[in-house]
């Protein structure tokens, strides 16, 4: 996930690719945009052991909402839940190699179609992680371009 920080105000910008958006729900995304910032407040030095709670209100998601993001991105392998979880405290992290295969993936066709199907099939329907998906799969899903 590439970023930019502006020096006048500290303000970040995430660039979001638009493959992903095909793929991920709304919540998924800014969840991992979160995760990402919460990366970088802790290269900082910025305490970066929140809450549940906390997590929820800085990600702007309900209760239900969070956990099911969490379910679904644990799933699909994008993130990985650290040590020191919790009922109320809870640590994950973006696993930033699954994401460049996701990115690599969501990039292969711009046959949307196409590509929201293989997603459907692959991780919805049969339960597979993102890492498990094939170098001869992703050029299968070139075909359809």
């Amino acid at each position: 996930m590439e970023t930019t920080t502006t020096k006048r105000n500290r303000s970040r910008f995430v660039k979001y690719h638009l493959g992903l958006s095909y793929i991920l729900s709304p919540a998924e995304a800014r969840f991992i945009m979160h995760m990402d910032e919460i990366d970088h407040l802790e290269q900082l030095g910025f305490k970066t052991d929140f809450t549940r709670r906390e997590l929820m209100k800085r990600m702007g998601l309900g209760e239900h909402t969070f956990d099911s993001v969490v379910r679904s991105l644990l799933a699909m392998g994008l993130i990985v839940r650290g040590p020191e979880c919790s009922r109320n405290r809870v640590s994950y992290s973006l696993d930033r190699m699954v994401y460049g295969r996701l990115v690599i993936i969501s990039s292969a066709t711009r046959n949307i179609n196409r590509l929201m199907q293989f997603f459907d099939t692959h991780l919805r329907k049969d339960g597979r992680s993102i890492a498990s998906i094939t170098d001869q799969e992703i050029e299968e899903l070139k075909i359809y371009c």
